[in-house]
Formats: structure tokens, C-alpha cells, sequence
């Protein structure tokens, strides 16, 4: 009788390996396709004098297993003072509403991945 308790132990284990497995896998798609949407979307709404500054949005680093974290990044110098303003020029923030944007679809595939549990 102890053995076979022991050998559904194995079993169940190697079970939830698989499952951590498939939701770090799911999370990494999740990530690279936020990262992708943010940069997407703060493209779009930066503002556009020569096209330096849209240009210079990019995704700069994409998850992976074992370090689930995407950047989106600005190149510019100045999309900081775009985004939040001087004391001399307005904001016109591009970053922050292309975070707020992508939030429901992000929460909504968050969610998808989840509910498979």
C-alpha cells in the first residue's frame, strides 16, 4: 500500500511541474505580446514633429522563463519631458495612455490563461 501512495505522489508531481510549466510558458506569451501592444500603442500617440521620437519607442527586452519581465523602452532624450512636462512646456504624456489602454486586454488574457487551471 505504501508504495503505491508513493508512486501517485511521483505522479502528481510530475503533473505540477507541468502545469508551472505551461503557465510560465503562457505568462512569457502574455508579456511579449503586452510589450508589444504598449510599444504599438505609444507609437501611435506620440506626438510627431520629425518622427525621432516615434521611431525611437521600442521593446527592449522581452521575458522569458526564467525572467518574466518586458520593457518597453523610449530612445529619445526628451520623450521623458514629452511624457510629464518642464516647467516651461506642457505634458503630452504617450507612454502612460498606452499603458492604460493595453491594461483591459492585459487583465482579459491574464485572465484566459488562468481560467485553464
Amino acid at each position: 500500500m505504501r508504495k503505491t501512495e508513493g508512486i501517485e505522489i511521483v505522479v502528481v508531481l510530475d503533473k505540477t511541474d507541468a502545469a508551472v510549466d505551461q503557465v510560465k510558458h503562457g505568462l512569457v506569451n502574455l508579456i511579449t505580446e503586452a510589450a508589444i501592444l504598449v510599444q504599438a500603442q505609444a507609437a501611435m500617440r506620440a506626438p510627431v514633429r520629425t518622427g525621432y521620437l516615434r521611431n525611437s519607442i521600442r521593446v527592449e527586452k522581452l521575458p522569458s522563463p526564467d525572467d518574466l519581465e518586458g520593457v518597453v523602452g523610449v530612445g529619445a532624450h526628451y520623450g521623458v519631458y514629452v511624457e510629464f512636462g518642464t516647467r516651461r512646456m506642457a505634458a503630452r504624456p504617450y507612454v502612460a495612455p498606452a499603458v492604460d489602454e493595453s491594461e483591459k486586454f492585459i487583465k482579459k488574457r491574464l485572465q484566459d490563461l488562468l481560467e485553464g487551471f
